[in-house]
């Protein structure tokens, strides 16, 4: 260990943002939609598409447990993204408990890289009118010992991923990440770090991700009405609720929850929502959410006409750090001093000392707005013809933003009312 100290390398993902934007029924950009294209991935990524969906319920169920009652929203996207580059620096056991809890079971670091480059090139191509801008970028400090060939050519291979090398201790590496992350999230993030980089800092790893979209049926802000929320304490708020009536794919969990699609553009995408039957919870809906619920949910609906309200919200989730959540699902090794083994990124004995996560969104008339932060750092060691069912999001629930051909959760929150 170089003079006895610990050399922090901060691995930065700055994901995921998205902008879900709707516009009133007379300003539709986007008339002639063009047909949907589903995503082209191999077998084994499509496999992977169904477990990661198991992490990503698995972390917002244990996020959400953190943040007690609160609003909550991460992007598992993010995560997998950011683990997905950090793992072609890890190597044994660390690298299998990586690919394990992400959801790639084989412990392969090249079909993780397959599935992130396959998000990369295709997620902006299923849908003319919706925007996806997928980025990566690191900035390394030149005062220390470099990447190791075979990770740097890894990661600009599989991510994209430009490799920058830069003085920590005399450039201005803070403005450098902050324009990075202002420019590739439009603004939305415009800074991620406070305070200049230490000497002895390493590296940062960044990924970013926007969306902007428009709902494929859209919400009139003059049907907008304050409203009374019900929170589960029993005590009751105003809160602005958007309504319209129209066909949606629709279903649930019997005995559970009411689920229902809101599609975005030429409906690629779309948001999820989950709304607890009389008498149940979001905890209920939340304790019985599993890849094979998830997906059985999905594949149940059936498109009828809905009498759909839901609230105009933000909600953001302030600094959460996960090392803890992530060693509990199984991610170990790498928070190890001992046994982090990353012998394929550097020749230093290093490990992930924390992992934290910022994430944002507001849903109005105008759209939804949303955007995600992950930093992981390491350091040096020594129906039918009846009614329309009313769908009145007006006591919490839980959604998810996803891409329909894959399945994908991009995004997964609760809103509760605080």
């Amino acid at each position: 260990m170089r003079n006895g100290k610990l050399l922090p390398i901060i691995i930065t993902a700055l994901s995921v943002t998205f902008f879900l934007s709707s516009c009133e029924k007379d300003e539709n950009p986007s008339d002639k939609l063009i047909e949907r294209k589903d995503f082209v991935l191999t077998r084994s990524e499509m496999d992977f598409v169904q477990e990661n969906n198991g992490f990503a319920l698995e972390l917002f169920k244990r996020v959400s447990d953190m943040e007690k009652g609160k609003s909550t929203v991460i992007s598992p996207l993010s995560v997998t993204m950011d683990f997905g580059m950090v793992s072609n620096g890890a190597a044994g056991k660390t690298r299998d408990e990586i690919s394990d809890v992400l959801g790639y079971k084989d412990g392969s670091v090249k079909g993780l890289n397959s599935f992130c480059e396959s998000m990369l090139e295709q997620s902006s191509k299923v849908d003319p009118s919706t925007t996806i801008e997928l980025g990566n970028a690191s900035v390394i400090n030149k005062n220390r010992i470099p990447l190791k060939d075979s990770f740097s050519k890894a990661i600009k291979s599989s991510y994209d991923a430009e490799v920058v090398y830069k003085d920590f201790g005399k450039d201005d590496v803070k403005g450098l990440v902050n324009k990075w992350s202002d420019k590739k999230t439009h603004g939305m993030i415009p800074s991620i770090l406070e305070q200049q980089p230490k000497s002895d800092s390493y590296a940062y790893f960044m990924n970013a991700v926007y969306f902007k979209g428009i709902w494929s049926e859209k919400f009139d802000k003059a049907d907008t009405r304050d409203e009374e929320f019900k929170l589960e304490d029993g005590t009751r708020s105003k809160v602005r609720m958007m309504w319209q009536k129209h066909k949606f794919n629709y279903g649930g969990i019997p005995g559970v929850c009411d689920a229902l699609c809101l599609p975005y553009g030429n409906e690629a995408y779309r948001m999820v929502i989950l709304l607890p039957q009389d008498g149940k919870t979001i905890e209920d809906v939340k304790s019985g959410l599993d890849t094979e619920s998830w997906s059985g949910l999905i594949n149940n609906m059936n498109k009828r006409e809905v009498d759909v309200k839901i609230p105009v919200f933000e909600t953001s989730t302030d600094l959460l750090h996960l090392k803890d959540v992530l060693f509990e699902m199984g991610i170990r090794d790498a928070f190890s001093m001992g046994s982090a083994d990353f012998s394929n990124m550097t020749n230093e004995k290093v490990h992930i000392d924390d992992v934290l996560h910022k994430a944002r969104i507001k849903v109005d008339e105008q759209g939804s707005e949303a955007a995600a932060v992950t930093v992981v750092g390491m350091v040096m060691s020594a129906g039918s013809g009846f009614k329309a069912p009313e769908f009145h999001a007006d006591h919490p629930f839980v959604y998810a933003i996803t891409e329909v051909s894959t399945g994908a959760i991009f995004f997964i929150g609760q809103y509760t009312g605080k």
